[in-house]
């Protein structure tokens, strides 16, 4: 059997909101588990889409990176952008392109502390705007 991780996470939490909740006498194990189903219903939408989202931020902050090499003065920050910059991760699995993303998360966060304390102002709106695609990409969908 294969066990369909996507349809049968959102099938669990379904079933929990609908047919566990209403029999559930205590308020404070009806809230327990109410937030059960919607950590099912989001590790669902993290079965959908996370690696293509973790991805499509790497490609993200890849560029911005590749355009602050032009602009930052800080010869141990180019150096270590230009470290990570071709990185990829070592495998597909949500592990490692995690692994991949907090490397490079780390780094945005190094570049964006330069940027503010630059007055680099288009690197620092970039980053912003990645900052916002970002926040959008992971807005809970619940599928129930």
């Amino acid at each position: 059997m294969i066990p369909y991780p996507y349809t049968n996470l959102g099938v669990i939490a379904n079933r929990i909101m609908l047919n566990v909740l209403p029999d559930l006498k205590s308020e404070y194990v009806m809230s327990d588990t109410g937030m059960m189903a919607m950590l099912l219903a989001v590790m669902q939408g993290e079965m959908a889409a996370g690696i293509k989202n973790r991805m499509t931020d790497i490609d993200a902050m890849k560029g911005i990176f590749t355009d602050a090499l032009k602009v930052i003065k800080d010869a141990g920050l180019k150096s270590d952008i230009d470290a990570v910059i071709s990185l990829h991760p070592e495998s597909l699995s949500m592990q490692d392109v995690n692994a991949l993303h907090d490397k490079l998360s780390r780094m945005l966060i190094r570049l964006h502390e330069e940027a503010e304390s630059g007055q680099l102002e288009r690197l620092n709106s970039d980053i912003w705007r990645y900052l916002e695609e970002h926040a959008s990409r992971y807005v809970l969908e619940v599928p129930i």
